[in-house]
Order: C-alpha cells, then sequence, then structure tokens
C-alpha cells in the first residue's frame, strides 16, 4: 500500500522493513543490548540471559547480538529464552512457562527482555517462583515507559531509547524527502539516551569482600583522584590482586569502572542542569573541559554540548 502512494514515507518501526524503499530512523538496537549487558555485569551478575515473546523479530536479534558482543569481551556468554522456540502451545500463558525455565537456571540471574511490557511476565514468573528480584535475579528492559516501570509491582531498571530524538530526526528526514532529498540507502540509527537504574537491578552481586569493598569506595568517591593504590588500601589487597578481581569478576579495568561512573554522573548534569561544560567537568572528576569533552566524545560519541542538545529535545517535547 505505502509503495501505491507514490508520496514520502519515513519507516519509524523499531526494525527495518525488507523490501520498503523509504526513510528509516530506527533505535541503535545492538547498542542498546550493549548498554543492558554492561549495566548487569557490572553489577556482578555472571549467568546472562535474553527473553523475549518473538525471537524471530529482527529488534530481538539486534539487541541480543549487541549484548552477545559485551559478554563475550567480559568471557561471558548470553542465553537467548524464547517463547515462541519453546514446546508450549502459543495460547498458553507464558508466565508459567517462563516460571519454571527461571527456577532451572544457574544464579544469579542476569535478565534483559526485549521491551518493558514483556518484562511484566518476566516479573510475575519471578514472584511465582519465589525468586527475589534483584537478589536471584537482576531485571533490565527497554523503552523506559513511566508506567510499566515506576507503577508496577517492581521499579524496573530500562533502557531510554530516546524515542523522542528518533521522533525529531524522522520528522526532519520527512521534510528533506519531501523536498526532493533521496532517500538514504541505510537506515539512521539513534544511540539509546541511557540506561535508567531502579530497584530491579539495583544490587551489586560481589561475593568477594575486598572488591565489593573496592567497587562501593569508587561509587560514593568516583569524583576523586582514586588510584589504583589507594584502593588497594580500601580492599586489603595488593594492587595486583585488586587487578585480576576485577579482571575476573567485574569484566573491565579499575579505570573503566572510575570512567562509568563519572560518565553517567557528567549526563546527568549535563541534562539536569545548565551548567557550563567546565563546570560539569569539574564536579564529575575531569581535569579540564578539554580532558572531559575529549573523553566524553570517544565514550559517548558525540560531544558533550550535542547530548545537552538532544537531551533537551527529548525533555521538552
Amino acid at each position: 500500500m505505502l509503495k501505491t502512494l507514490g508520496r514520502p514515507v519515513v519507516n519509524l518501526a523499531l526494525e527495518a522493513i525488507p523490501g520498503l524503499s523509504c526513510g528509516q530512523v530506527l533505535p541503535d538496537n545492538r547498542l542498546i543490548g550493549r548498554l543492558g549487558a554492561e549495566h548487569l555485569i557490572s553489577r556482578g551478575y555472571r549467568h546472562l540471559f535474553f527473553f523475549s515473546l518473538n525471537s524471530r523479530a529482527r529488534v530481538v536479534n539486534e539487541r541480543l547480538g549487541g549484548m552477545r558482543e559485551v559478554a563475550a569481551a567480559a568471557g561471558l556468554e548470553v542465553t537467548e529464552i524464547a517463547y515462541q522456540n519453546s514446546d508450549v502451545p502459543p495460547a498458553e500463558a507464558p508466565v508459567p512457562w517462563l516460571c519454571e525455565r527461571l527456577r532451572s537456571l544457574p544464579r544469579p540471574i542476569g535478565l534483559m527482555v526485549h521491551y518493558d511490557v514483556e518484562a511484566q511476565f518476566a516479573i510475575h514468573a519471578c514472584t511465582e517462583a519465589k525468586l527475589n528480584i534483584p537478589n536471584d535475579v537482576g531485571l533490565v528492559s527497554v523503552d523506559n515507559d513511566y508506567v510499566q516501570c515506576e507503577i508496577g509491582e517492581i521499579p524496573l531498571t530500562s533502557v531510554d531509547c530516546n524515542f523522542s530524538m528518533i521522533g525529531n530526526q524522522a520528522a526532519a528526514l520527512l521534510e528533506r524527502l519531501m523536498q526532493g532529498e533521496t532517500v538514504p540507502l541505510e537506515p539512521i540509527r539513534i544511540p539509546p539516551r541511557e540506561i535508567v537504574i531502579r530497584q530491579s537491578s539495583d544490587a551489586l552481586k560481589i561475593n568477594v569482600q575486598p572488591l565489593r569493598k573496592a567497587l562501593v569506595h569508587i561509587a560514593e568517591n568516583f569524583t576523586e583522584n582514586l588510584t589504583a593504590e589507594r584502593l588497594a588500601r580500601v580492599a586489603g589487597v595488593s594492587r595486583r590482586q585488586l587487578y585480576r578481581l576485577f579482571e575476573e569478576h567485574v569484566g573491565r579495568t579499575i579505570y573503566a569502572e572510575v570512567l562509568n561512573r563519572r560518565i553517567d554522573f557528567a549526563k546527568r548534569l549535563l541534562v539536569s542542569t545548565d551548567n557550563k561544560i567546565e563546570i560539569v567537568a569539574q564536579y564529575s572528576g575531569f581535569g579540564s573541559a578539554e580532558q572531559f569533552s575529549k573523553t566524553f566524545h570517544r565514550e559517548v560519541g558525540m560531544t558533550p554540548s550535542t547530548f545537552r542538545r538532544q537531551s533537551s529535545s527529548h525533555t521538552t517535547s
């Protein structure tokens, strides 16, 4: 039907539509999966799973693929829990099936779900299986839908896909197409805005006490000059031992953990305040605005000013 219209069209579905020559502005599903995996691993979950009701969807495969990239780099694996691929009749509710599946898995479980509505199935399944969230199951979802994430049974950690920016970019592309611009060959992919951490994953599944002490110290003092020597003293181990513990249990270096905390804090300041970049850099623990801007661009893929501008359009729309 769309082909017969002869009018400019922009696809705003979550995935590319094969065979349709039109503009496409889509979430970067691979980065969404990566963000979810990074968060679960940083919280100490080592048994990683991805649940969806439709494993055949491209968006599911893209998010699962991104998750597996991060897991592989940390020496871990991600197992797909696909309800559609099960032997359960389609008419049967997925909650009892998922309940039994979760009971059989090694714990603690780090579970990423396709999107927030499906996450409610996972929450109900955990309740039936008497599995505690987040101690037995750390749960991460996608969309950051306020009703699903804030008002449900368990406050839900979720990736903010930056839908407002997707809409803005789609409108801009549609205008260009109406003015005669050629349809882009590849979809425009919009990176996720952030991961909003709530109760469903807010646990630190680290049983190694020296490492736990170091991680708590980083969380409370990341804006300070945190050297490996200082953290080793706090943890009560040698610097070499601490390096090894981070490699084995966290999946990233001490520097990467501190940097991740600083970048997340800087993002919140950029969105919630009008502070100059120099002030944001200072408050976030960076030595200078130049160092902050360079590091932020490398880690986030855009400058702090661009991130603030895009985030502002999100919050005011």
